[in-house]
């Protein structure tokens, strides 16, 4: 805020007063700020984050739906047991396994 005031037109001597720092430090400021300004205009950055994003989201995608059928086998939406299919909900899941567990 402070360099900013300055490049409105502002006096600097106002400023330095203002915020009670020297004019060296001033120009120390203002002379950084504007050697890094035309990174905030770096496309090349932000293609390269977004890219990074974009594959980390691939990733992470995969991983859910590697997740969601290996979640769908252990809860047994299908089970085989002695020749025989049955099919398995969540709710009725413990009656099937007892079933099985009997006919064994």
């Amino acid at each position: 805020m402070i360099v900013l005031s300055g490049q409105r037109g502002q006096s600097v001597a106002e400023i330095c007063n203002g915020h009670g720092i020297s004019q060296s430090q001033y120009y120390l400021w203002r002379d950084q700020f504007l050697s890094h300004a035309s990174k905030a205009f770096d496309t090349e950055k932000v293609s390269q984050k977004q890219a990074r994003l974009e594959r980390e989201n691939q990733k992470l995608k995969g991983l859910i739906g590697e997740l969601t059928l290996e979640l769908k086998e252990k809860r047994g939406l299908v089970m085989k047991k002695r020749g025989t299919y049955a099919a398995v909900s969540a709710s009725n899941a413990p009656f099937v396994e007892r079933i099985c567990h009997l006919k064994s």
